[in-house]
């Protein structure tokens, strides 16, 4: 099933799932997840609403209510939370204060642990397989999974899992496009709602609920009350992903939308003259609409007339014409000193924020570690170790 995924980018660099740029691609949770007539909620904001609790530490089991609400089958050892915890521990992601080796191809920032975009991804599959599992035990038996969890992420990723690169390799392989991803199966087929027999949407809702309430090691009655009705955080299923922060604890809101909206000058001196230079070496391609610099991979921002040409998605194969473009305006960023200037300057400004904020940005490592720790655990309760 294809999505349109709202993502988010830093124009002229890579770009970053989670804001306002729109797309096309598969999304690894592969449905939009329904908890009834007054709680309708995509499953990003499960996960989200996950991630962005804080101040919990260890798994939390709900009381009988809350599980017999979704139970038809007898229980099976696979929701014991911390089955599997000990063995599970080397799957925990290190997560460090320390800046990583500068490394353009992999675009690292001294940010990257900040921002948790592989932590999420981690979240994301123990939510849709622990979500599965629950729907089997309500009586759905072949209700699908259709991830791998602990899968490496894809070629197109940055090293922080927070956006698509865009390299010689890159263009030479997939063009525009976005690389494969190894944690989800596209031979599974979802269900289509339509045809699911009465009674899943509220079993459906319940398992969410549940699982969701898991991962943010809480209890399920106070992670209703977050999506309660009458809620600020239950309006936010219309509201662009970028608000979504503000809902969260205070000693997160202000650090976070400052990291989030770091962004390069693209109109520094040094940035507007490879710019220049990039468009007189894409001249031989006669693109007519061809921006006044490069635009960010993988992103609506592409001219139209490439778009139009290639009849262009964000994934499948991409035609040799599309190659051959890529691989001519990648070579142009290159030559024109565009690659080198964007990395060293988002490198820059992302080493001073760091520098300035790290006291400030310490509990967010925390948090990220707390969501790993519960992901892991979950995910070992049902045998992913």
């Amino acid at each position: 099933m294809r999505v349109v995924a709202t993502t988010h980018q830093k124009e002229g660099g890579p770009l970053r799932e989670g804001t306002a740029e729109s797309g096309t691609r598969k999304a690894r949770c592969g449905v939009t997840c329904s908890v009834g007539k007054q709680h309708a909620f995509p499953a990003t904001l499960a996960i989200t609403v996950a991630l962005g609790l804080s101040g919990c530490s260890g798994l939390v089991t709900e009381g009988p209510d809350a599980i017999n609400e979704v139970t038809r089958a007898p229980e099976s050892a696979a929701s014991t939370p911390l089955e599997g915890a000990e063995e599970a521990k080397s799957r925990v992601p290190a997560i460090s204060d320390a800046t990583p080796a500068k490394d353009q191809k992999r675009w690292t920032l001294p940010t990257d642990a900040y921002y948790g975009g592989q932590i999420s991804r981690l979240t994301s599959d123990a939510h849709i397989v622990a979500r599965a599992h629950c729907l089997r035990k309500a009586g759905y038996s072949d209700y699908p999974i259709h991830v791998t969890p602990f899968a490496p992420p894809p070629e197109t990723e940055t090293a922080g899992g927070i956006g698509h690169r865009f390299t010689e390799e890159i263009a030479a392989t997939y063009g525009y496009r976005l690389a494969p991803d190894p944690g989800r199966i596209d031979s599974v087929e979802l269900p289509d709602w339509s045809n699911m027999p009465d009674g899943f949407a509220d079993d459906e809702r319940a398992c969410t609920l549940k699982v969701s309430a898991r991962l943010a090691g809480t209890t399920v009655e106070e992670y209703e009350n977050l999506l309660a009705k009458d809620s600020p955080l239950a309006q936010l299923h219309e509201s662009p992903l970028e608000q979504w922060r503000t809902f969260f604890t205070p000693e997160f809101r202000d650090i976070e939308t400052q990291l989030d909206r770091l962004r390069v000058d693209l109109t520094s001196p040094e940035l507007t003259q490879a710019a220049q230079r990039w468009r007189e070496c894409m001249a031989p391609l006669k693109i007519v609409d061809l921006p006044e610099r490069p635009w960010p991979n993988v992103s609506q921002r592409m001219p139209d007339s490439l778009r139009d040409r290639w009849n262009w998605e964000t994934d499948g194969d991409a035609s040799a014409d599309e190659i051959a473009v890529a691989r001519h305006d990648a070579a142009c960023r290159r030559s024109s000193g565009w690659f080198d200037t964007l990395y060293e300057q988002t490198w820059s400004l992302h080493e001073e924020f760091m520098t300035a904020h790290k006291d400030e940005l310490a509990p967010l490592l925390e948090r990220h570690r707390d969501n790993a720790k519960r992901a892991v655990e979950v995910l070992a309760s049902y045998g992913y170790k």
